[in-house]
């Protein structure tokens, strides 16, 4: 029987983490569900989807809402904000469709999030850990219930659709592109890599055109990429360079709107250089407030479960404290567009 290594004389076999943890993510789920159905449309939910709702209403469901997120997306961008993949899927608010179907999107972004953050961490488990396939699995369900249910505002992150819309799944694209990035690195047919490179391309569109932390995060991600593929694997990464067409584009479009001008009208934001400073300033402020005495009891059975990963790997890394340096300057820009746009 496969067994965790030993960690001070324990000795864990691998079956005893990957059921319960697949239970526990089942258990723990319901009660998030089940509240989503007490959950109502609320202030931008109508302002948004009432476009949507007169087009259904003259062309039918399915062109009817075509139509209006276009509309929407288009006026929007001239008036107030340039995340137009953000803006259609606002605009499409289950409640457009008809009364008492909100329920439908919040459950919808929960499943989408979980699905997508346990694709991405399973992936990095497998192929930079060489995990065996219980350990990806009690890995990625650890992390994701971890983010899902610690989320810092239930109430906007979940329970709004148009919040929740907005981030946290824009948030979950940026997890199946970053995924499927990874698996074009590890492709072993052509095919697979041009699959790889297709999907990165469309998610590159919908993360360009996202809320500004999430389509910060993602070009930073995917340039950094990029260019590591370059230095290690000059010919396999040939496959991003569409991707990073379509994120630039998409993200040109994104900070270039009339619209934003119209926004930051109503606020007072600083410069480039200052919104990076004072990002670092909040990361530090912030940091135990969004972490919590919760998260390192969290990390005793994860550093259990990859433990024996990890001393099986082949390959040594030298510097572990770039790793913790590049981790918490891209948590602080989580801050940054923030303070551009709103000061």
């Amino acid at each position: 029987m496969k067994r965790i290594k030993r960690i001070f004389g324990i000795s864990i076999p691998e079956r005893w983490l990957f059921v319960p943890a697949v239970l526990l993510f089942v258990i723990l789920l319901i009660p998030i569900i089940r509240l989503a159905f007490y959950a109502i449309p609320w202030y931008d939910d109508y302002s948004y989807a009432v476009y949507v709702k007169s087009h259904i209403d003259v062309y039918g469901p399915l062109k009817g809402a075509i139509l209006g997120a276009m509309y929407v997306a288009r006026t929007w961008w001239y008036c107030w904000q340039g995340t137009f993949s953000s803006i259609v899927m606002m605009s499409i608010m289950p409640e457009a469709f008809g009364e008492g179907y909100y329920y439908v999107g919040i459950i919808g972004i929960v499943l989408f999030f979980c699905v997508s953050s346990l694709c991405f961490v399973k992936t990095i488990c497998k192929h930079f850990m060489k995990a065996q396939y219980s350990i990806q699995i009690s890995v990625a369900v650890l992390v994701t219930l971890t983010m899902i249910e610690l989320i810092y505002t239930a109430q906007e992150g979940i329970y709004w659709y148009n919040a929740a819309v907005h981030y946290t799944f824009m948030h979950g694209c940026l997890f199946l592109l970053l995924t499927s990035i990874i698996k074009g690195f590890y492709a072993r047919t052509r095919m697979q890599r041009v699959c790889a490179g297709f999907f990165a391309a469309l998610l590159s569109l919908v993360c360009g055109g996202s809320n500004f932390v999430t389509a910060l995060q993602g070009i930073l991600l995917i340039l950094f990429a990029t260019t590591v593929g370059f230095l290690l694997e000059r010919k396999s990464c040939i496959f991003l360079l569409p991707a990073d067409i379509i994120y630039t584009i998409a993200l040109y479009f994104n900070i270039s709107a009339p619209g934003n001008a119209v926004r930051s009208a109503w606020y007072n934001g600083y410069g480039a250089l200052e919104s990076i400073l004072y990002s670092f300033k909040s990361g530090a402020v912030h940091f135990w407030e969004f972490t919590g005495s919760i998260t390192i009891v969290i990390l005793v059975p994860f550093v259990l479960m990859i433990w024996n990963s990890i001393s099986r790997l082949e390959y040594k890394f030298r510097c572990p404290l770039l790793v913790t340096i590049f981790s918490f300057c891209f948590y602080c820009t989580g801050f940054t567009s923030s303070y551009y746009g709103m000061g």
